[in-house]
């Protein structure tokens, strides 16, 4: 896992239609650009659409994955992102409060550009970060968010 001779790739997918809330064109896009990085999105409006088959593969390209949201519920791409082991930079959104612990299985930032390139631009220069961070993350969602553990939650509500 080294980035010293080649771009680091900081992604993001979802769709175009929610992007006041998702940040995508006003935090993601020029954080990723002032941290030196580079973009890479699927999403259908930037001609970039992956087919759900393949978003494993588009996740593994990736060194980081970036939600720059207002609000979500539980986020599927957050939580597909994570399962890859990718370090996740996120907001203080709704659902990251069930899955983050900052500076443990991610990096927890405000809706702020200038917060995100900070991140973004450490990570890009500490590639044990990315490591420690995408181990935990991922070992988060095989403990807390796997189907042999929602799977309990879900028999307990439907008996209820």
């Amino acid at each position: 896992y080294t980035t010293l001779f080649r771009s680091f790739y900081v992604g993001y997918s979802g769709s175009k239609a929610h992007d006041w809330r998702k940040g995508t064109s006003e935090f993601i896009i020029p954080a990723t650009k002032l941290a030196g990085a580079e973009n890479k999105l699927a999403m259908l409006s930037t001609g970039s659409y992956i087919p759900l088959g393949l978003m494993p593969n588009f996740y593994q390209s990736l060194d980081c994955y970036v939600c720059a949201s207002s609000s979500e519920g539980m986020s599927l791409s957050v939580l597909e992102a994570a399962a890859t082991g990718l370090p996740i930079i996120s907001t203080r959104c709704s659902g990251t409060d069930e899955m983050f612990v900052d500076k443990e299985n991610c990096l927890l930032v405000d809706r702020d550009m200038r917060q995100i390139a900070d991140k973004i631009s450490y990570l890009k220069h500490n590639t044990e970060e990315c490591v420690r961070i995408g181990s935990n993350i991922r070992k988060t969602v095989e403990d807390k968010f796997s189907w042999k553990e929602r799977v309990i939650d879900w028999i307990d509500f439907i008996k209820e």
